[in-house]
């Protein structure tokens, strides 16, 4: 057979003078190396740069303490943006943190740098708010030094995003000699606490009662009176000053043990409080209201540590009845020496109670994030109808396990690759959910959020 022979012999020449230079095996038609990214795409933004390395594609994220650039962008190092980042008991977002206590899981510390902004005080009983928390008055309140036991859950751990989850449950008897109702009832609180990057903290307050009182009576009032049941935060009297909308200026807090009365709005607003002294921190507050408020309070507590707080009651000398409780608030802390109120911290707190239009999102106040709510492909286009400052958090569809990227394009331009890390932060959660964060979104500017195949046109 002389064909076989003359074959076996062209290998036998082959292999004397080298390895036969045969091609790898590429099973993904166009992409090397499987990894979901081509290397000739029709975005060449979008193009694999080592389509031999699955490590390696535009959806990856880089590893700065490698030589590799693994997600194949190769513009100049920007600052990178400050994620949200776990604590032993809390989360921190740069100099900002917030932790909770050990027994009751409610907040026991807001700071910023070395400012503390929550006040407490060390009595036993229900007279008086501190710190965060919530009170059926004067029969029963959790906050950041009670004795109820919490259990604190984390819902989200960031980069883009953290929610630690605090709930508890107790039972206030009918009549008891130290706390108790004109009925025996049940009071569940569900209490998130969602982190931001951009620094601002969202509370999302969900109580409810198993059974209506009309009276409670504790150490405070051992004869009974209506209840009153609370949501609030307590500042240090260093903090004097307090702005709530529709007012413009800050005013003083109320004397000790007095309170100023404010209406029970339906829509969001915002608030401020400061202080006197150009060393001290001031914050800002935004409430959302699911479920309607009997009213407002600003108030100095006459214990025996005074302290500033901002209560929202759900009842105020009146009937509790059975059901479920509902409010939203979200804080933030700036350390502007200058401006009393700065401009920046009321955008902060404008930009929750007023989002800014992201089309088509829908703005979900509970995390103060927005949630994609329009056709999903391999990607998601958005539209700024107004530009945000203060930070936004988008929830959009996972688009598997590929990479995502982020685009931008503004006045109707090209669109232009944003970089991970320095311009956008991104997390995946379990139900098939990425969070992303972008700290400032221009006006009339288009973004798309992408997985592979889903770029925008270069």
């Amino acid at each position: 057979m002389p064909g076989l022979q003359h074959a076996c012999a062209l290998i036998a020449l082959a292999g004397a003078a080298g390895c036969l230079d045969v091609p790898p095996y590429r099973p993904c038609a166009g992409d090397g190396d499987c990894d979901g990214w081509p290397a000739v795409a029709a975005n060449p933004a979008a193009n694999d740069c080592d389509d031999d390395n699955a490590l390696v594609h535009p959806g990856a994220e880089d590893d700065p303490g490698t030589t590799v650039v693994e997600d194949c962008f190769a513009s100049a190092l920007a600052t990178p943006l400050t994620p949200v980042a776990p604590l032993a008991r809390g989360w921190t977002v740069g100099d900002l943190v917030l932790e909770f206590d050990s027994t009751s899981a409610m907040p026991s510390s807001l700071r910023r740098g070395a400012d503390e902004v929550l006040a407490g005080n060390n009595d036993s009983c229900v007279r008086d708010e501190r710190f965060a928390g919530i009170s059926m008055y004067p029969a029963f309140g959790v906050d950041g030094r009670s004795s109820q036991v919490g259990q604190a859950t984390t819902l989200r751990s960031g980069p883009a995003l953290a929610t630690t989850r605090v709930t508890w449950e107790q039972a206030v008897p009918v009549a008891a000699t130290v706390f108790g109702c004109d009925a025996a009832t049940t009071v569940t609180g569900v209490v998130d606490f969602t982190v931001q990057p951009s620094g601002r903290i969202v509370r999302r307050d969900q109580v409810t009662l198993s059974a209506g009182v009309m009276t409670c009576a504790g150490c405070a009032d051992p004869d009974g009176n209506p209840a009153i049941l609370t949501s609030y935060f307590t500042f240090p009297t260093a903090l004097d000053r307090y702005q709530v909308d529709p007012a413009t200026v800050p005013g003083p807090f109320p004397a000790v043990g007095a309170a100023a009365k404010l209406s029970a709005p339906a829509a969001p607003i915002t608030a401020c409080i400061s202080g006197a002294g150009s060393a001290l921190p001031q914050v800002g507050l935004a409430w959302s209201f699911p479920t309607a408020i009997a009213g407002m309070r600003a108030r100095t507590t006459d214990d025996t540590r005074a302290n500033r707080a901002m209560v929202v009651d759900w009842v105020n000398r009146g009937g509790a009845a059975a059901g479920a409780y509902e409010l939203v608030t979200a804080v933030a802390v700036e350390t502007d020496r200058v401006a009393d109120c700065s401009r920046e911290l009321r955008v902060a707190m404008t930009e929750f109670a007023r989002p800014p239009t992201l089309t088509p999102t829908t703005f979900v106040p509970a995390r103060g994030t927005y949630r994609f709510s329009g056709e999903v492909g391999a990607g998601v286009m958005i539209t700024a109808d107004q530009g945000v400052e203060r930070g936004a958090v988008i929830e959009v569809p996972t688009f598997g396990q590929r990479g995502l990227t982020v685009w931008t394009s503004s006045g109707g331009g090209a669109y232009q690759r944003s970089r991970r890390g320095q311009d956008y932060l991104v997390q995946y959660e379990a139900d098939d959910t990425s969070v992303v964060y972008l700290p400032t979104i221009t006006a009339g500017s288009s973004i798309v959020i992408a997985g592979p195949g889903g770029e925008p046109p270069p």
